[in-house]
Parts: C-alpha cells; structure tokens; sequence
C-alpha cells in the first residue's frame, strides 16, 4: 500500500513534531515546506508499459523478489531536475543552506549520465558511490540523499501506485520492499494489538510483516530481538537484532498521531539512530557460526 499524505497531514504532523520535541522544530518546519514543493510538482511522465503483467507472473513476490530492483526504476528523471530546482532555490534561502545550494548547483550541471550515476547511487545504497559524489558536489552524504529523495518522491510515489494497483501483497512476506526492493528505516504498530508494518524509505509503499521477527535477517529468537524505550519518548521505540545488528526505528500509532510520512518521521527520529548506534557499539554481535 502507497498514500501520499495531504498537505494538511504535512502541516499537522509537523505541528505535532514541534509540540512533542521542540529541538526539532525548525528542521521540521523547513522539511514540510519542502514536501509542499513535492505535492505541488507537475505529474511524473513514467513509461506506459512498464511490464507489469510480466512481473506479477512467475511467483515473484513468493519468492521474495521486488518488482523492481532499487537500480532498475523508471523514473522521471527531468521532472526530477525541475524540482531539484526548486529545492536549491529553497535552500539558498537559509543562511545555512547556501553551501547546500551551491551544491546542489553542480549536480544540476552535471551531464545526464553523471547524473543518472549520482541518482543510481542513491537509489542502490551504494554508500561509496555516494560518498564519491557527495564530495565532488560539496555536500555533506545524507544531505545530498534528502535533496534527492525530495526530488524523485513524485516519481516514486507514483510507480508506486501503478505497481501496487491490484497487487496481491499477501504471498510477500520478505523484509524488504515489494516495489523497489529498499529496506526499511522505520516500521509503525497501529490497531488491536499493535499490527506491524514496514514503511519504505524510497517509494513510502507499506507492508505488513511479522513482529516478532527481524525483516533482515529472520531472526525469530525472542531473546535476541531487544526493545530500546526512553523515558519522556512514548510511542517511539527501538527494535535491534542482536544477531544481525540492524534495526528499526518503530513509532506506534496508537499513541502518536499518524500517517507516517518517512522522510519526515526518519528525519526527526535521528537521535534514535545515534541510540542504537551507541548500544551496538556497547553490545557487539558475536559472530554467527557458518
């Protein structure tokens, strides 16, 4: 399932991201104007055929395989550019942001291919390729992942859409994303008992999964699936797998106020990060044997 939040629900969450963290804020307002600029971009033009008959067929999603591979999407990559356009205008903007624009800037400049590679590099993952360019543009690595995942959110959201479009998502069971084949930063707990779901960070399709099981590994082992909660932070919580050493940042929706809209909610969750971060240094997972 996909949904793109209205610009109502941008507002409202980031009121409430305000009220609950003020340490926030700023960034958090800052990031609501810039998701505005994505609802307001003109539609993608995405490929009419994009084969998806083909790929429902021959038990793809059985046997754990996305429909897409994180460097294979078809986006739009010149509506991409127009709003990345936007975005550099945006952040030149803020006195802190001119270094950010300017970068941005030379991304712009670069030729098609060069800049096909940067997008590739952000839609794979590939840490290195995007450190690579992060430096050559002057940007710090996460930095340039927002701007880029700002810039083709319309374009995911829509292949989205179009995939998951009469998709049976029950035979998927896997920890990564049906659509592009991401692997989640957050999950949420909503309804009776608390039912799981995975948010892509890529695309924002959602799927169900398992509670008690870690969607990276598979790890089912009670004793080794740990629950980090802080104090003055009810509704957020930690799910780390002290086999694998990954994890999730969880927000439950019974007490927080939804939807979850990921490149904000990840945003705003970073301490979060540095948590977990700091516990698996303290706890190392042992080496599994072969």
């Amino acid at each position: 399932m996909s949904s793109q939040p209205s610009l109502e629900q941008i507002k409202s969450k980031v009121a409430a991201v305000k009220k609950r963290n003020p340490a926030y804020g700023e960034v958090a307002a800052w990031l609501g104007q810039l998701l505005a600029l994505t609802l307001e971009a003109a539609p993608p033009c995405l490929p009419p055929d994009l084969g998806l008959a083909e790929r429902r067929t021959g038990q793809r999603l059985a046997a754990g395989r996305s429909m897409f591979e994180p460097g294979d999407l078809p986006l739009d990559l010149e509506q991409a550019r127009g709003l990345l356009t936007q975005l550099k205008e945006r952040a030149a903007q803020r006195p802190q942001g001119r270094e950010q624009a300017q970068g941005l800037e030379r991304l712009l400049a670069a030729v098609p291919e060069r800049f096909q590679e940067v997008v590739n590099a952000f839609l794979a993952g590939d840490r290195q390729a995007q450190a690579q360019a992060a430096e050559e543009l002057g940007l710090a690595p996460p930095v340039q992942n927002l701007f880029l995942r700002l810039a083709l959110r319309p374009s995911l959201l829509a292949l989205a859409q179009m995939v998951l479009e009469g998709l049976d998502l029950a035979p998927w069971t896997a920890g990564h994303c049906p659509v592009c084949g991401t692997s989640p930063r957050l999950a949420s707990l909503a309804g009776e008992g608390g039912r799981r779901s995975l948010h892509c960070p890529t695309c924002e399709t959602l799927w169900p999964h398992r509670r008690l099981c870690c969607p990276f590994c598979g790890n089912q082992e009670p004793e080794e699936l740990v629950v980090l909660t802080a104090e003055g932070q009810e509704g957020y919580r930690l799910d780390i797998c002290r086999r694998c050493g990954q994890y999730l940042k969880t927000l439950d929706l019974r007490s927080l106020a939804g939807p979850v809209i990921p490149v904000l909610d990840d945003l705003v969750t970073w301490h979060m990060d540095l948590v977990a971060e700091n516990y698996l240094e303290e706890n190392p997972v042992a080496p599994q044997a072969s």
